[in-house]
């Protein structure tokens, strides 16, 4: 069975995103204790830690990339 180009090059850009979130997030101080976890819900592309305020015990934050930018990360984006 040949694979799909298609599907190749979009699972390449993937990786390369998922490299540059881990990159920024580490230049900020996160530690990286997960990447493409699986779970029975789905897939957590990455899963990092950070020291948290007081009083938060859980924070999900969003990474945004685009072609020839930084990663733009959004923090608090959702809150637990």
């Amino acid at each position: 069975m040949t694979a799909n180009p298609a599907r190749l090059d979009a699972e390449q850009r993937s990786r390369g995103a998922e490299a540059k979130c881990i990159w920024w997030l580490r230049f900020k101080g996160y530690a990286l204790l997960a990447r493409r976890y699986r779970s029975y819900l789905g897939e957590i592309d990455i899963v990092a830690a950070h020291p948290a305020p007081a009083g938060l015990t859980m924070r999900y934050d969003l990474m945004i990339v685009l072609p020839w930018r930084l990663p733009r990360h959004v923090q608090g984006a959702w809150i637990d």
